[in-house]
């Protein structure tokens, strides 16, 4: 059997269908079609779009456009049916079928009814009219809106395309990069579609967020990812959405991150924060060898040596062999040495004033607020943590009523994390400096944000 041949037959074997339902007078008249199961309908291309009712539903009739500030979007045809959104003025949807003064329309993963003379309609318009999804076996895009037109592409079942406009019956989509026409009545507009098929990349947009090892928020967290960190997208379950970055594999909530297909939307550069936590550890180490390095170095060249001297005796030592010059004294340089005690601490971290506050800073070009009490605290020859949390745990513990110049200050719940999240060194007369918002910069610790939030107190100096 040749394709035309096949298609006639589809043809009279749907319009069968059709007189079964309507009755062969209500076709003549062209009256309107009760609504009918069509699951067990095979949809195949053909010459002409049919369009008898809803027998064959989705035919798209074209690009509709909002006219009035407002329309709400409702499951019925009918003015006391529920409303399930509402659009503003200048939004366009795909019209697809006319029942009445209503048109059934698909905006944006939306489907529903909305009153006729609300909205103008073209039969050929392009727009941002979202994504569709295949809902037959396999179909193919063509160069123009008929099934004359050469083949382009082929998709199967599921795929998904992107409506950018109507004709006659045929959406123009992309897939896959190439552009082209598909018949309207193959596509779901309205279908729940994964962001993987959509998507490949998420961007954390907030502050931080962590990673879990499960899609639910008491699973074990394994990382945590900060602002603009541009992760791979995996596939999306639920709310949830599994992501690679860095090598490391696990699950974000959706709704801290947006999706992207421009890789030039985040950064693969971000450091987390067990990277950030390892990094820090590794430099610590390797600056804890090169001290000692140094000071084995230093005691080998300062401890004397006798090899040369075996006819050494104490009794042939006298003063009057050593000659003694004055002189000597002017080419004495006075050793250098690191800062140490509390007064200084507060001294080191005064000459900070100012810089600005960096996510993640370590630097005079930017701290955080535990970056900035590390930094401090090596320039005077302590050693502390880098994470505000653990800092907490590297002196010993005082009160409130006993704090000193030089003690670390903590607080707790200051964003969306629990717990102490972030640290300053006190400075006397109940005030702290610290980097926060607007940078390194001196508080009170009577002032209500900060009073109601604090935690503790440790003396490393």
């Amino acid at each position: 059997m040749n394709v035309k041949h096949l298609r006639s037959t589809r043809i009279a074997s749907l319009l069968l269908a059709a007189s079964l339902v309507m009755g062969t007078s209500a076709m003549a008249a062209g009256t309107a079609v009760t609504e009918v199961d069509t699951k067990a309908a095979v949809v195949n291309e053909q010459d002409v779009p049919i369009e008898v009712g809803r027998i064959i539903n989705g035919t798209a009739l074209g690009v509709g456009t909002v006219e009035t500030a407002t329309v709400n979007v409702r499951v019925n045809p009918n003015m006391d049916a529920e409303v399930v959104a509402t659009l503003n003025q200048g939004a366009q949807v795909v019209v697809l079928t006319k029942d009445g003064d209503w048109y059934r329309i698909s905006c944006e993963g939306i489907t529903g009814f909305i009153d006729s003379s609300y909205v103008s309609v073209v039969n050929e318009g392009e727009a941002d009219l979202g994504y569709g999804m295949l809902k037959c076996a396999s179909a193919n895009i063509r160069a123009s809106a008929d099934t004359e037109g050469d083949t382009i592409a082929t998709i199967g079942e599921e795929d998904v395309v992107e409506i950018q406009g109507v004709t006659d019956g045929w959406y123009e989509v992309t897939v896959n990069g190439s552009t082209g026409y598909i018949r309207s009545d193959l596509v779901d507009p309205t279908a729940e579609i994964p962001a993987e098929k959509i998507f490949d990349y998420a961007v954390i947009t907030c502050n931080a967020a962590n990673l879990r090892s499960e899609p639910d928020s008491a699973a074990e967290k394994t990382d945590v990812l900060y602002s603009t960190s541009l992760c791979k997208l995996v596939k999306q379950v639920g709310d949830w959405y599994e992501v690679e970055y860095g090598g490391k594999t696990g699950y974000i909530l959706a709704s801290l991150m947006t999706t992207t297909n421009n890789a030039g939307d985040g950064s693969t550069n971000v450091e987390t924060y067990n990277d950030t936590v390892a990094r820090e550890q590794a430099e610590a180490a390797a600056a804890a060898a090169a001290a000692a390095q140094a000071a084995a170095e230093q005691a080998a060249a300062q401890t004397p040596s006798y090899d040369d001297y075996d006819d050494y005796d104490d009794n042939d030592y006298s003063y009057d062999d050593y000659d003694y010059d004055d002189e000597d004294e002017d080419d004495y340089e006075e050793p250098e040495y690191n800062y140490s005690g509390s007064s200084s601490i507060v001294s080191v971290a005064m000459n900070y004033m100012g810089v600005p506050y960096v996510w993640g800073g370590t630097t005079p070009s930017g701290f955080d607020c535990s970056g900035f009490t590390q930094y401090v605290f090596r320039q005077c020859g302590y050693s502390i943590n880098r994470i505000a949390a653990d800092q907490y745990y590297n002196g010993y513990h005082v009160s409130y009523d006993n704090l000193q110049s030089g003690d670390l200050v903590f607080f707790a719940n200051t964003y969306s994390a629990s717990g102490i999240t972030h640290v300053g060194i006190y400075i006397g007369g109940g005030e702290f400096i610290h980097a926060a918002s607007g940078g390194v910069k001196i508080s009170s610790l009577s002032e209500s944000y900060y009073s109601s939030r604090y935690y503790g107190a440790c003396r490393v100096a």
